[in-house]
C-alpha cells in the first residue's frame, strides 16, 4: 500500500521559497504533539534516550508485512469493515495495489529478495539441498540460518530494526528474528535486555496481554466446540491454543511496543511481520471468518504505529 499522487485542491498553498532542496524529500505536514504528550513520551522512554537518532531531512520507512494475506482476502476484509485504519488511509490518498512476490511465494524467498536482493537457491519453504545432502525447512531455526549464512549481499535494513522476521537484513536491532548475520544467543534474538525493559515500561499492556490470552484460549475452545457440533472437521492439534496465544497476543503486543519505541527514537527503517493472520489461515483457512476477523486487531496496531509516526 503506497500513497498516491496529491490531488488538485483549490485550498492548497502555493510553493514558497522554503521548499526542500532538490534530492531531499520534504516531510509531510502533520499535527504537532502537545507538550503534555511530549513530556509523557520523554519520561516513558528515558531509559532509551541514548538511542535517540538525529532527525534526518528525509522520511524514515516503516514496512509492515501481514504474512500470507492475499490481495483478494484483504479486499474482503475491507468490505466487511474489519480494517478501519487501512480503509481510512485509502480514503486519505493511499493506494492498494497488487504485488507479485515471485515464485515460490514463501517468506524466506521473499525476504531474502527484499532485504538482500539475493534469493537464488531457495526453491520452497521446505526443500532438499543436494550439495549439503540435507532437508532444509524454514520451520526450524537451523534451516533459516543455513539460508542466511549463504547470503553475502549487504542488507537493506542496515541501521534499522527487524521484528518477527525470518531474516535480519543486517538490521542493527532485532527481536523475534530467526536468523542473523552475527551469531546471537536465543535471548538476544528474542530482543534481549532492550525488550525486557520495554515490558517493564508497559504494565498496563502486560495486564491486557494476560486478559487477552485468557480470552484467546476461550475463543479457540469455543470455535472448536462449535465446529464439532456443526459436524465440521476440527483439529485440536494439542498445543495450537497455546501457539495461538503466543502469536496472536504476546508477539503482536511486543512487536508493536518495539515499533512504537523505534518510531519515537527516529530509527530510519523498520521492517516487521505480523504473523497472526498466517497462523489462523493455516488452521482455519485463508478466507475463514476466524482469520479475517483477527485482522481487526492487527489493524488496531497499525493505527497505533500510524499515530506515533504522525506525532514523533
Amino acid at each position: 500500500m503506497r500513497r498516491g499522487p496529491p490531488q488538485a485542491c483549490p485550498n492548497r498553498r502555493a510553493p514558497t521559497s522554503d521548499q526542500a532542496p532538490p534530492g531531499i524529500e520534504e516531510r509531510r505536514a502533520r499535527p504537532r504533539a502537545g507538550p503534555l504528550l511530549l513530556w509523557y513520551y520523554r519520561t516513558k522512554y528515558r531509559l532509551f534516550a541514548r538511542e535517540k537518532r538525529p532527525r534526518p531531512p528525509q522520511r524514515g520507512l516503516i514496512m509492515l508485512q501481514i504474512d500470507a494475506l492475499a490481495y483478494s482476502d484483504l479486499r474482503r476484509a475491507l468490505e466487511l469493515g474489519l480494517c478501519p485504519t487501512i480503509s481510512r488511509l485509502l480514503r486519505e490518498g493511499f493506494a492498494l495495489r497488487r504485488w507479485f512476490c515471485g515464485l515460490p511465494s514463501a517468506t524466506p524467498y521473499c525476504q531474502a529478495g527484499m532485504f538482500h536482493g539475493e534469493n537464488a537457491g531457495i526453491p520452497a519453504f521446505r526443500f532438499y539441498d543436494k550439495s549439503a545432502r540435507r532437508v532444509i525447512t524454514c520451520n526450524a531455526p537451523h534451516g533459516v540460518q543455513y539460508i542466511r549464512d549463504r547470503i553475502h549481499s549487504p542488507g537493506a535494513l542496515a541501521g534499522g530494526s527487524s521484528y518477527v522476521n525470518l531474516l535480519d537484513g543486517d538490521a542493527q536491532t532485532v527481536a523475534f528474528t530467526v536468523a542473523t548475520r552475527e551469531k546471537m544467543s536465543v535471548y538476544r534474538r528474542l530482543g534481549g535486555t532492550r525488550m525486557a525493559l520495554l515490558i517493564l515500561l508497559h504494565p498496563i499492556r502486560m495486564v491486557r496481554m494476560v486478559l487477552q490470552g485468557a480470552l484467546e484460549w476461550l475463543l479457540e475452545e469455543w470455535e472448536r466446540a462449535r465446529g464439532e457440533l456443526a459436524g465440521r472437521v476440527t483439529h485440536a492439534e494439542g498445543i495450537f491454543p497455546f501457539i495461538r496465544i503466543l502469536s496472536n497476543v504476546v508477539v503482536r503486543e511486543l512487536q508493536t511496543m518495539a515499533i512504537l519505541l523505534d518510531v519515537y527514537l527516529g530509527v530510519p527503517i523498520i521492517y516487521s511481520t505480523f504473523m497472526q493472520y498466517d497462523e489462523l489461515a493455516h488452521h482455519f483457512g485463508p478466507s475463514s471468518k476466524q482469520a479475517l476477523a483477527d485482522l481487526r486487531r492487527t489493524d488496531a496496531r497499525i493505527a497505533e504505529i500510524w499515530r506515533m509516526a504522525q506525532l514523533a
